[in-house]
């Protein structure tokens, strides 16, 4: 596999990275009141985002404290960082906060990357492995002016992040959402697709996983490799075996799967 952060969810963005280093400071709790005039948004939020003393911790928030979840529904709502309220979306919607707002801020932004029309960069040989540029996505990064290296990073990192905050969630209003993910041309989107609804341990989800899996190559493969390890249904574990390919990953992520089960597909 080239490029692939279906697994692991790490390498991301730079607008990402930041949230992840906003969430672990943000702040408990409301300013006190006072006679002062009343502060800004921005003033709020570089308040939350720079506390002097901070009332808990990041880890406190994935463990649903109720000062920490209180102070990401305020981050959410001062936010106008994108990337940023995705994150804090996903991680209240995993902690039990399933307010509305949350769910739909999230699925909006997904069914744009699954809008995206961007040819996928790779081409596969008869093993479904990558071996050259796909030459459809050559010539629509010709026609446009595009860089096709700059491109394939957009396509393989950038685009599927909403599709990683949707399937982190762990919220079971996104079964139909995840499983048009499976759809996607974008196999990063598929991976990350058949990882959410491994969380939602939902047995209906298996046929289509192993279905899609038979027809699919490259990224989208492997991750509904991995996806199907941590269901327990027999079938679920064959199809794995048939489509990781690498036997060393194979053998780590299931033994991964036993030991820490869906605790381990995602941050939280």
């Amino acid at each position: 596999m080239i490029l692939t952060f279906v697994s692991s969810g790490q390498s991301w963005s730079n607008r990402a990275m930041v949230a992840m280093l906003a969430l672990q400071l943000i702040a408990g709790g409301g300013a006190q009141q006072s006679n002062a005039p009343a502060k800004t948004n921005e003033e709020q939020l570089q308040e939350l985002l720079n506390p002097t003393d901070p009332k808990y911790t990041f880890e406190d928030l994935l463990h649903g404290n109720p000062t920490a979840v209180a102070g990401a529904r305020k981050f959410f709502t001062l936010s106008n960082d994108p990337a940023m309220k995705q994150r804090v979306a996903s991680i209240l919607l995993s902690v039990g906060a399933r307010d509305k707002v949350y769910h739909d801020y999230l699925e909006h932004a997904a069914r744009e990357a699954l809008a995206d029309e961007t040819p996928w960069p790779s081409k596969y040989n008869e093993k479904g492995e990558p071996e050259d540029w796909n030459p459809v996505f050559l010539e629509w990064c010709k026609k446009r002016g595009l860089m096709p290296w700059a491109t394939l990073k957009q396509q393989f990192y950038e685009l599927p992040v909403p599709w990683y905050y949707v399937a982190s969630a762990g919220d079971p209003e996104f079964y139909n959402l995840l499983i048009e993910g499976l759809h996607s041309h974008n196999l990063m989107i598929v991976g990350i697709a058949a990882k959410g609804l491994a969380k939602l341990q939902d047995v209906k989800a298996i046929e289509l996983l192993i279905s899609t899996g038979q027809h699919t190559v490259g990224e989208a493969r492997a991750g509904i490799g991995d996806a199907l390890l941590y269901f327990s249904d027999p079938r679920a574990q064959a199809a794995a075996d048939e489509f990781i390919s690498n036997k060393t990953h194979l053998k780590l992520e299931r033994q991964q799967a036993k030991e820490r089960g869906v605790k381990s597909l995602f941050q939280w």
